[in-house]
């Protein structure tokens, strides 16, 4: 805080000098909403200050903002912004298709899918990957077999410090 717009702006900066694809993830702890309740005076002012720097932004390189909040972000970055994209949480099929590629060699043709996919409901791409490679490392590291029960049990490790009952 305070000196936020300042190495924003040595970011801008930089942006300009060297072309490249700049990340700026978790956008929403800058982006969000001016005005809401928890909001504090210095965020607003680091949010203008990004608006100001992307309308002055001529440079050729790709700005990209990551979110998984996008409901609370301030309506006035979706103009400056050229494009927009929204992922969804993997359907059935997906899940499918993350976890027997992901487990392609540690799993046998009569895994039991069904049993898995409603625990994974609500899970990103990423954390379904993520079990997937936890379970690879508890069969190569205790010499067991890929099974139904193993998988839930990382499921549950993995998720029991944040699951809402």
């Amino acid at each position: 805080m305070g000196e936020s717009s300042l190495k924003l702006s040595k970011i801008f900066d930089l942006i300009s000098q060297n072309q490249g694809v700049y990340l700026f993830d978790e956008f929403d702890a800058i982006g969000a909403q001016r005005g809401m309740e928890n909001e504090v005076g210095e965020m607003r002012r680091i949010l203008n200050s990004f608006l100001q720097f992307m309308e002055r932004d001529d440079s050729d390189s790709l700005i990209v903002a990551a979110t998984n909040s996008m409901a609370i972000l301030d309506k006035a970055l979706f103009r400056r912004f050229d494009d927009v994209v929204e992922y969804a949480l993997p359907t059935d099929e997906e899940k499918l298709k993350i976890i027997s590629g992901q487990l392609d060699g540690f799993i046998k043709k009569s895994f039991n899918f069904d049993e898995i996919l409603p625990l994974m409901d609500k899970m990103s791409h990423a954390e379904i990957t993520m079990i997937c490679r936890d379970v690879m490392k508890e069969s190569l590291l205790e010499g067991i077999g890929v099974n139904e029960d193993l998988v839930k049990t990382i499921i549950n490790q993995r998720f029991s410090a944040y699951r809402v009952s």
